[in-house]
Order: C-alpha cells, then sequence, then structure tokens
C-alpha cells in the first residue's frame, strides 16, 4: 500500500427512490437528494442535510452517510407517519403530513 497516495472522499450526490423497515418497502416521491459534505473543521466526518424532513445526517465514511439517511426515514415513517396525530406536537404533525405526502408503500 502506497501511503503517498490521498485519495480525494466521495462527496458525490445520492438519490434515494425508497428505503425499507424490515420487509417493508417505501417509495419516496419525489426522490430525495443526499449531497454529502465533510465537517469543516477537522474534515473527517461526513455530514449532510436534509431541510424538507429537517434531518441532519452524519457518518465516517460516506457509505454511514447513506446509510444514516436510511435510519431516519425508518424511524421517522415508524414515530410520526405511523402515529396517532392527536399524540404529537405541531412540529411532528408537520413532518407526518410532508412523509404521508411523499412516501407511498408498506
Amino acid at each position: 500500500m502506497d501511503v503517498r497516495t490521498i485519495e480525494a472522499p466521495d462527496l458525490s450526490r445520492a438519490e434515494f427512490t425508497e428505503f425499507e423497515i424490515g420487509d417493508r418497502c417505501f417509495t419516496i416521491s419525489p426522490p430525495v437528494v443526499v449531497a454529502p459534505e465533510l465537517e469543516p473543521v477537522e474534515q473527517q466526518l461526513f455530514k449532510a442535510t436534509i431541510p424538507d424532513f429537517g434531518f441532519h445526517l452524519s457518518g465516517r465514511t460516506r457509505e454511514e452517510l447513506l446509510q444514516d439517511f436510511s435510519e431516519h426515514m425508518a424511524f421517522a415513517w415508524e414515530e410520526y407517519a405511523e402515529a396517532d396525530v392527536g399524540d404529537l406536537t405541531e412540529d411532528a404533525v408537520r413532518l407526518r403530513t410532508k412523509l404521508l405526502e411523499r412516501v407511498q408503500g408498506g
């Protein structure tokens, strides 16, 4: 291994059209684009923000960052989209509405 060669990190965008929860598959329309960036100070952590859903993602690698998106979607679906509206705060209801507008399947 040549330690003098340093490869630039992969900051290419990823487009998500679906996510899974167990054996259930959900479609996202329009797709969500995750645009990785490096954390500005040490540039050791990948990060991204998904403003539509209020997600702040992170990972030590690009792959971990993309996995973090899938985990956020699964959590948000189970905790907000499948919840009784009466049990949610005003912000949570807004997130639930966005999820129900953009996600189909299950």
